[in-house]
């Protein structure tokens, strides 16, 4: 399955992001702050966009690659 995770930078959305990549799962990541902990391995495997929510065209077309037949 395909996720969109809003805060992955933060102590919960970078452990949910690492859990779910540990199960197979493709990540996408949304994001004001790049992560303050190493992560680098973690974040290699996510799909990372540094924007506010409040972008629509970035928020829409992470949208469109995760579910392209609801949007």
């Amino acid at each position: 399955m395909k996720y969109l995770i809003t805060g992955v930078s933060g102590f919960v959305g970078i452990h949910l992001a690492a859990d779910l990549i540990d199960q197979g799962h493709d990540v996408y990541g949304v994001d004001l702050h790049l992560p303050t902990q190493p992560v680098d391995d973690i974040f290699s495997s996510i799909t990372f966009h540094q924007t506010s929510l409040l972008d629509y065209t970035v928020v829409k077309s992470l949208l469109e690659q995760i579910r392209p037949e609801r949007i």
